[in-house]
Parts: structure tokens; sequence; C-alpha cells
């Protein structure tokens, strides 16, 4: 199958391959840059860039790590002297770049992740391109400080810079057709943008993940998603890899923000500090949604969300509960268009809301095709204070959720309470009332 193989077709880049292609073929190429999220396909434009060159130049790709950011000239081992050996930096950075200068053949270096190289190699990448003695076309994460040398390859004017954004829907359709080898259903496709956000890495670990587990299928010619769609271990852990760059304070922050989103500005101003909201939306990490003072904040990733919230323990859930109700409460938006949010974390935590309040969220549950969000809400409205209008909503979560008999129990204690309260309708649901 496709999507069983190593590798996707190259979907939604023709534009930024022709440019890359056509800058490296220029009389006297350029640096190259390509910048952009983790997962967001920076290496496989730059394989089919310098594949697609390979028969113009000789091609050295230099991949660095963490591991090798403390050794110098670790990453660009390929390009020393033969006779560099362990001798002055001076001296090997001299000597290599006389050896590249001699080959018979023009060299383009690809340097993956240069964000993470060495100063010694970032150094020699520099002086490849300032005496034109090869071509470089490099990657780097979006947001991650560079050696000096790097940055001045694209920011002093000289080189070309180019940041990737995420797939739209209609290319993420695009690549899925063409990698499941088949249609794709529209909330399917709707689904998996939505979760990965157009995030290549992670659109391909979800869809072989979904296909292993059944969650993903082929139906009548059609693909479809039936179930949820999970994260699998391998894609969490590339989560953890961003997430664990964090200090505690951020991350926390972070998972207050993914258990409660979208979080109203007032509300997440009043749980989270300040200037943590600031460093999270400096890393691209959380976005807010819609015009200031009503924009709502979330974070800008749906995986990291979902992961974020998967490792909340029980105790953390209740206490993050705690903290949003009360924020809720003090921000005045507890009886807004958060009502049926605001009073479930209320119910987890204990939090006292007036009545009124937990009715409309019991409304607006039913409304949001919610019932069992519902039935709490009208249930502990009925707690607080017995009404026949709790009673009726009771009775008509009950009723969507296919509990016949428990329904009508409910709709008896309603229509009894009704004559007790002058001025009540049998059915507070089709009186001529607003919510």
């Amino acid at each position: 199958m496709a999507a069983g193989g190593t590798e996707w077709a190259l979907t939604g880049r023709d534009e930024e391959l022709a440019f890359v292609v056509d800058w490296l073929r220029a009389s006297r190429p350029r640096p190259v840059v390509l910048s952009g999220a983790a997962g967001v396909g920076k290496s496989r434009l730059a394989a089919e860039a310098s594949a697609a060159v390979a028969d113009e130049f000789d091609v050295e790709w230099c991949a660095t790590t963490q591991s090798s950011a403390s050794i110098p000239f670790g990453p660009v081992t390929r390009l020393l002297a033969p006779s560099s050996g362990k001798g002055r930096v001076d001296d090997t950075l001299r000597r290599s770049l006389a050896a590249i200068a001699a080959r018979s053949r023009p060299l383009l270096v690809v340097v993956d992740d240069a964000h993470l190289l060495d100063d010694a190699s970032a150094v020699l990448v520099h002086r490849l391109t300032i005496e034109g003695t090869a071509a470089v076309l490099a990657t780097q994460r979006a947001g991650e400080p560079a050696p000096d040398p790097i940055t001045a390859l694209w920011k002093d004017g000289g080189g070309n810079y180019l940041e990737l954004q995420a797939l739209s829907r209609d290319e993420t359709d695009v690549l899925l057709t063409n990698a499941l080898g088949g249609p794709v259903e529209g909330r399917t496709v709707d689904r998996l943008w939505q979760l990965t956000g157009g995030n290549l890495l992670f659109l391909r670990e979800l869809v072989r993940a979904a296909i292993d587990e059944g969650s993903l299928h082929q139906a009548r010619d059609l693909w479809r998603s039936r179930g949820p769609l999970v994260a699998p271990g391998r894609l969490a852990d590339l989560v953890h890899a961003r997430l664990d760059e964090l200090e505690q304070p951020e991350r926390d922050a972070l998972a207050l923000v993914a258990f409660g989103e979208p979080l109203p500005l007032a509300m997440a101003r009043g749980v989270v500090d300040g200037q943590l909201l600031a460093k999270l939306g400096g890393y691209g990490l959380i976005v807010v949604e819609g015009a200031q003072p009503v924009g709502a904040v979330r974070v800008a990733h749906s995986l990291y969300a979902e992961v974020l919230r998967a490792e909340l323990s029980p105790f953390e859930e209740v206490e993050a509960s705690r903290r949003l109700a009360e924020a809720a409460v003090e921000a005045g938006v507890a009886g807004g268009r958060h009502s049926r949010w605001v009073s479930a974390w209320a119910l987890e935590a204990g939090v006292e809301l007036p009545p009124e309040v937990v009715l409309n969220a019991a409304r607006e549950a039913l409304a949001a095709a919610d019932p069992p969000r519902a039935e709490r809400l009208a249930r502990a409205a009925l707690t607080q204070r017995t009404s026949s209008e709790a009673a009726f909503l009771l009775g008509d979560a009950l009723l969507a959720m296919e509990r016949y008999e428990e329904a009508a129990a409910a709709f008896a204690d309603a229509d009894r309470l009704v004559a007790d309260e002058p001025g009540a309708c049998a059915r507070p649901r089709r009186c001529n009332r607003s919510p």
C-alpha cells in the first residue's frame, strides 16, 4: 500500500521546488535557506531539489543532531581534507577549503538542521559561500536560534530565504489521494487536516497508524475514518521532543490551555501569567483566534493539545477544572457562550455556580448535540434548585440518548412540578422563551 511506503509524493511544493532549483542553477548560486516548523517538509524539499540538480553537482549531505553540535566539524566531516586530523581549527578550515576548491566538479553542500551546527562547522559553511567554493542549501527550524554564520547566509542579503508553510486543506486532500491510491471522504480529510495542521510528518505518521489500527480503511473505493484518530506512540514522541524543550512553568501553562481550549482571553489571562502567554505565543505554540478583547486562546497545533490532555492525571484535571471555573467567574464569562464548558469544570471541581448559569449550560449542551453533558448539568441544576425547566431539560437529554424509560420519568416529574410554578408552561422547550 502506498501509505505504508517510505516516501509520499511531494505535494503542494511545486512552486517552492522550482524556486530552489532555479536558485541553485544560477551562474553564481547564492546560498539557499529553507525555514519552517518541525515536520513541515524542509528536509524533503531539500532532498528533491538536490536530486533535481545531481547531474550538475557533486552533492554532499550533512545531517546535524544535538549530539554532533558539541563536536567541532562533526556534522561536516565529509567535507574535511583527508590530512586534517586533529589539528587546530583554523588549519583544518584552511586545508578543507583548499581541498574543496580543487575539486573537478561543482559541489552542492546540503546542511539539514543547520541551526544545530557547531561553531566551527558553521564557519566552514559560511566560508564556502563567501569564496564561491560551493553551492549551499540549508534547512533550519523556524524560531530556533542559529549560529551567526548561518543566519548571515540570508540575513546579510546575500542568500535566498524561503519559509515553508503547512499544507492547505486542499493540498492535504491531494496528498492523501496520491498516497492512499484513491479518493478520501471529505469529512476524513477535514479531520486529518485539522488534527495535523497540515504538517506533513504528523500527517504521514497519523495515517500509517490509523491504517494499521483499522480506523482508516477503504470501502467502495473511498477511504474513510471511523472512530477516533489517536496519535501513535512514535508521533507522541515527536511531540514530546518539542515539548521537552519548554521550562516546566511554560509546559504547565500550555497544558492548562490545552485542557480548556478555546479559552476566552479574559480567562486565559486569569489562569496564566501574561509573560508566559507571550512566550508561548512567541514560540508559535498558542494562537489567539478572533479580535481582542473577545478572542479565544488555543494551542496552535491540535496534536500537541491532544498529547497534553492525554497526559493529565485525574487530580490534575480536577485542579485545572477548578482554576478555569474560578477564572470564568472572576472574568464574568461563566454565563456566556462558554457556559457549558465552564459549568462542566465547576461540577468537576466542586465550584458553585448560580443555578441559572447551570441551566443555561444544559440548554447549550443539548443544542450542541452533547446530551451526556446536558444530563450532568440538568441534574446539577435540579440539585441546586428543583424546577420544572431543569426536569424537562433532563428528560430531553435522556430522550436524545434513547433512554426512554428514564426520560418518561423525568418528564412526569416535570409535569408535577409545573403545577407548583405559577406561570410555567407544560413544556418549556416549546414555549416562546429565549434561552
